[in-house]
């Protein structure tokens, strides 16, 4: 399998020299192939001590307890305050050694006590934590008052020195945890801005819950899971009592990344959802290393529409970077291969999104096809007006890259024709703000207009990547000291001395967060350098 490296890299940049700098140093194309700055735990080993560093318990009133259901789950309680009015009410938790400025943590909250006036969730930037120490921020689902069978909202709070504060939020915040389904918590961190995520286990393509918030007051610290009392109804006088899974810590929205060395489309989690609106999909994985998706005709073009088949990464972006090879397909078939972003409700006659994908044109010409940016309403195909070039034949025995980027309302799609991986071969451009936000994936369908979409579809992708922004390293030099910047995304800064046989050596020290950006600073006398982003 060809290493994945990023399309979007600046070109190989001429070297800066500079005065007060005598270094010099490129900024080159990026590969997948380092270590994840992510920290998870699912449990399965029944403690909280492994894997490293450890869990650090919180018990600021000495009455917390933590135990592991099944061996594979995170239970935590916490009896009641002895004395809620001096001391607070009952809480518990549990804290990540690990710093994040910007952040993503999630967790499962598998079980829980729907009997407890309670609050339980998750903690970000979290700093002295301790009786009445504890600040940082929290988002959390409150249980309400038990006597109601359907109360229930969730909250992004700040603490200041243990003390709660609601932030004010946008989006629908109700929701009632239903005794015997499993729920995933999504709290992001980008800056000042905030927003809290719930999806309904098993489905995490698409958020029940989504709201958002901002506030200045924190800018990092660590990460963690919390239980509390909450029964303000009676004098926060009972306990609280949650059991979690799935814990992960990162300093952005995790990559999905899948180049399908495994022969499946399960691992890595989370496994694609297949798309199969009418019955007549395949999947198949040629090679053990690569993704085939086929459509069979379908039955009746008028009614259900053309064959057509695909599959979704679950993962809810906005800003999105989406890209995924092209290595094969059947050139005698008028169809449509391609990326989708910001899809949601997927279905036969219901997907919404967008898709950047080439239509091969009628098989009779053995030049034609071009790129294409469209809107999906209900599965309806509009094509957005574009700007660039965008007529491209894929030659059979060639294989391509396809990026499909989107910020705000701007999508941008890329071709590149491999291994040159610098320079596009098209370049098309539009804008739309219909859909602001959804998941990533794979589609193919007939397009035969010119015998009644009566035909298949058939095309071989590898080495699928989503994340939340392009993977480009940018420099500036201002007085003698070079800063180079990338997104917030948990890629690894790596450098080398050359690239005849090179040394990649990951960057992990001297790395700061500015805004929605990673930066790092070369300065004094250097030997040339060669610098990278990896993942994962």
């Amino acid at each position: 399998m060809r290493a994945y490296t990023n399309p979007h890299c600046p070109r190989l940049l001429t070297s800066l020299t500079f005065t007060a700098l005598t270094a010099m140093f490129f900024l080159i194309g990026n590969q997948f192939e380092a270590t994840a700055q992510s920290d998870n735990d699912n449990f399965d080993d029944g403690n909280d001590t492994l894997p490293l560093p450890p869990w650090a318990r919180y018990n600021p009133l000495g009455i917390g307890s933590w135990s592991f259901p099944g061996g594979n789950t995170y239970r935590i309680q916490s009896a009641a305050s002895p004395d809620p009015v001096n001391f607070g009410q009952g809480r518990a938790g549990s804290f990540r050694p690990v710093n994040y400025t910007n952040f993503y943590v999630s967790v499962d909250i598998v079980g829980w006590d729907d009997t407890i006036h309670q609050v339980a969730g998750v903690l970000a930037r979290i700093a002295t934590p301790g009786p009445g120490t504890t600040k940082g921020y929290m988002f959390t689902h409150d249980r309400g008052n038990p006597a109601s069978s359907t109360s229930g909202d969730m909250d992004i709070i700040r603490l200041d020195g243990e003390v709660p504060t609601s932030l004010p939020t946008t989006g629908v915040d109700s929701i009632h945890f239903e005794t015997g389904k499993s729920y995933r918590l999504v709290f992001i961190g980008v800056g000042t801005n905030f927003t809290g995520q719930i999806y309904e286990l098993p489905d995490i393509l698409f958020p029940i819950i989504n709201i958002t918030s901002t506030d200045g007051a924190y800018s990092s610290g660590l990460s963690g899971l919390v239980v509390a009392n909450n029964a303000s109804e009676t004098g926060y006088d009972g306990p609280a009592d949650a059991t979690f899974d799935n814990f992960l810590g990162s300093p952005a929205e995790p990559n999905l990344f899948d180049n399908f060395n495994d022969g499946d489309d399960t691992n890595p989690a989370p496994a694609w959802g297949r798309y199969n609106p009418i019955g007549g999909g395949s999947w198949s994985f040629p090679g053990g290393n690569t993704y085939r998706i086929q459509s069979a005709p379908s039955p009746d073009p008028g009614t259900y529409g053309q064959g057509r088949a695909g599959s979704v990464k679950p993962g809810d972006y906005t800003n999105f970077y989406v890209s995924a090879d092209i290595v094969a397909w059947d050139d005698s078939i008028h169809q449509i291969a391609g990326v989708l972003a910001r899809a949601r409700t997927v279905g036969a006659g219901t997907t919404t999104g967008y898709l950047f994908s080439q239509d091969r044109g009628n098989p009779a010409s053995s030049t034609s096809g071009d790129m294409d940016i469209v809107r999906l309403d209900n599965e309806s195909p509009t094509s957005l007006p574009t700007t660039g070039a965008d007529s491209i034949h894929l030659v059979p025995g060639k294989q391509y890259r396809f990026a499909f980027i989107g910020v705000d309302n701007n999508l941008t799609g890329r071709v590149y024709e491999l291994p040159n991986t610098s320079v596009p071969v098209v370049e098309i451009s539009a804008t739309d703000g219909t859909y602001p936000n959804g998941s990533s994936g794979l589609v193919v369908a007939n397009n035969s207009s010119e015998t009644g979409f009566d035909g298949p579809a058939d095309a071989t992708f590898d080495n699928f990547l989503q994340t939340s922004a392009e993977p480009r390293l940018s420099a500036d030099v201002t007085a003698g000291v070079a800063t180079i910047s990338w997104p917030l995304i948990p890629f690894t800064l790596q450098s080398a001395t050359n690239l005849s046989s090179p040394v990649w050596t990951n960057i992990t020290s001297g790395i700061t967060q500015a805004g929605d950006k990673n930066t790092y600073n070369v300065s004094g006398p250097e030997a040339t350098k060669f610098y990278r982003l990896a993942y994962p």
